[in-house]
């Protein structure tokens, strides 16, 4: 079953309207919904450039609505999303996101399929897209892994969640904040969600008091060089 349909069934994200069903993956950037209100326009002109272009990263409007930032599966042309969106005020492709600071883990990707085999998913197009958006992208990686870290059956790992780490003052990582982290914002605010942290130290009060360069010794492309 393709995510499309999917979406109507389950809270896959927090999705603003259903005429973003007709995408086969909702992503993690969807805006809410506005309570103002626009006049209806006619359909949209093709742009005069860039309209065979392929996008899988699009900025849409709707009457009533704020602007909607969402991925489509797989990539579309501009015709296309008007197509699927004929009442759309804005539509425009939006600038690719930041790459993650690593590769995408066995076991991540392990807990990607069993969580879209868990929901029915079983198009091999959509699956292969999403997890080559996961590899490529740091915030899609996160969504999914965060919804599968939900949803999936607990089982025993050696992950650790950043809650229990000595770097988390309020919602902000100091260890990103020192610039020990590796193509991360220093700005950077987890998502409290499993995770392997070669910058991880415990709090004290968490019994294992392994840090994370002594948990996760192969990850340590994860710092920053000096």
């Amino acid at each position: 079953m393709a995510l499309s349909a999917l979406i109507k069934k389950r809270d896959f994200g927090p999705v603003a309207t259903q005429k973003l069903a007709t995408l086969a993956t909702v992503g993690p950037r969807v805006a809410k919904v506005a309570t103002f209100s626009v006049a209806n326009p006619e359909k949209l002109p093709i742009p005069a450039a860039d309209s065979t272009e392929r996008h899988r990263l699009w900025r849409l409007q709707f009457p009533g609505c704020e602007p909607l930032e969402l991925s489509v599966c797989p990539s579309a042309t501009w015709a296309e999303m008007r197509d699927r969106h004929p009442d759309a005020t804005l539509l425009e492709p939006w600038a690719e996101p930041v790459a993650p600071a690593g590769p995408l883990a066995t076991e991540d990707e392990r807990a990607i399929r069993q969580w879209l085999a868990s929901i029915g998913e079983d198009d091999a197009q959509i699956i292969a897209e999403v997890i080559s958006h996961c590899r490529e992208d740091a915030d899609y990686r996160d969504y999914y892994l965060g919804r599968a870290s939900i949803e999936l059956p607990a089982v025993d790992d050696d992950r650790i969640h950043c809650t229990t780490c000595i770097n988390l003052t309020g919602e902000l990582c100091q260890a990103a904040r020192r610039g020990e982290l590796a193509q991360t914002s220093r700005n950077h605010r987890p998502i409290d969600r499993p995770r392997r942290c070669y910058c991880y130290s415990p709090r004290p009060d968490v019994a294992d008091r392994r840090t994370g360069a002594e948990r996760y010794p192969g990850m340590e492309w994860m710092r920053a060089k000096a």
